[in-house]
């Protein structure tokens, strides 16, 4: 447990012992209660009904750990990217939640909640790199507009340029692989006129011609 996490449940743990002194219990109350129990469903519900917008605000942060244990992975993204926005000192506690979120939507193979999160993490943590996350998207097998768009966000993140050359590498191989040739191409060109390093430049030079000899066959099948 980080010291963060140990932190919350910590004032979790006094919250909830202060509710429980209260003849009504609030709905913050209430959320604490039942997160400290794991239930919680029950705790994303009780925050979700904290009328106050001020209270709601300040309780941003255990609503998002409620969705993500809860396995609302879509819910957690909007509510943490909303916790950056709220208060821009929090914004690596959230970037650590959707990190988590990430995780937790490759193992259920949730591609639209890891898309989600990627691009929240590019929002949330501009400075963060990237690369690391790429894998978790292509094996959610995105549409190719935000395969190009997030594969290039997360190269340009990238400080080391061996690593920026291997995440193009690896967008290209899926452009291909998913029958997306014309996408594949010009990745792999790039990565020519980059003169990358040998275990990216061959396979790059290898798919380029593959995927123009494909395109060409197309194209003459086409007329």
């Amino acid at each position: 447990m980080t010291a963060g996490r140990a932190a919350c449940r910590a004032a979790l743990l006094v919250l909830a012992g202060v509710g429980a002194c209260g003849a009504t219990e609030s709905p913050g109350e209430a959320g604490d209660a039942a997160y400290l129990r794991g239930r919680y469903e029950a705790a994303a519900a009780a925050y979700a009904r904290v009328g106050d917008s001020a209270a709601r605000d300040g309780l941003a942060g255990r609503l998002a750990a409620a969705q993500w244990h809860a396995g609302r992975l879509a819910d957690a993204v909007t509510s943490y990217r909303a916790l950056a926005a709220l208060d821009p000192t929090r914004a690596d506690e959230a970037a650590e939640g959707l990190g988590h979120v990430l995780r937790a939507a490759e193992r259920a193979g949730d591609a639209p909640a890891s898309r989600a999160a990627i691009l929240a993490l590019r929002e949330v943590a501009p400075g963060r790199p990237l690369a690391a996350s790429v894998g978790a998207l292509l094996r959610s097998a995105p549409d190719p507009v935000l395969l190009t768009t997030v594969g290039l966000a997360a190269a340009a993140a990238t400080d080391d340029r061996a690593s920026a050359d291997s995440v193009l590498l690896l967008v290209s191989a899926a452009h291909e692989a998913a029958g997306h040739c014309e996408r594949a191409v010009p990745l792999a060109e790039a990565l020519l006129r980059r003169h990358a390093a040998a275990p990216v430049l061959e396979p790059a030079r290898v798919r380029a011609a593959r995927c123009a000899t494909r395109l060409g066959r197309a194209a003459l099948a086409a007329g």
